[in-house]
């Protein structure tokens, strides 16, 4: 899964590509692979998000509709991570 985020930050210039898989509970989306520093770190402390609760991926995870926030600092559900301070948009799929 590394590579898989590694690709798609370097074909689309995302700094930061994070991967999520929902755990067998479906209660939480773990993030598993990552390719930021900040990523690492998350993947390190075992991040991981309470489906429909927490950020724009829990929103996604709970709805299962793609959400796109173009500037997150006006997105209701955006939750603010210190691991990725340069984030200004984001998209769940």
């Amino acid at each position: 899964f590394p590579l898989i985020t590694t690709v798609v930050s370097e074909k689309y210039g995302f700094y930061h590509v994070g991967l999520f898989l929902i755990d067998e509970s479906n209660e939480y989306a773990v993030l598993i692979a990552a390719n930021s520093d900040g990523g690492k770190r998350m993947l390190e402390r075992k991040h991981r998000l309470r489906v429909g609760e927490e950020g724009i991926v829990g929103n996604v995870t709970a709805h299962g509709e793609p959400r796109i926030a173009l500037d997150v600092g006006e997105d209701a559900v955006f939750f603010n991570n210190p691991d990725l301070p340069d984030t200004h948009s984001e998209m769940a799929l």
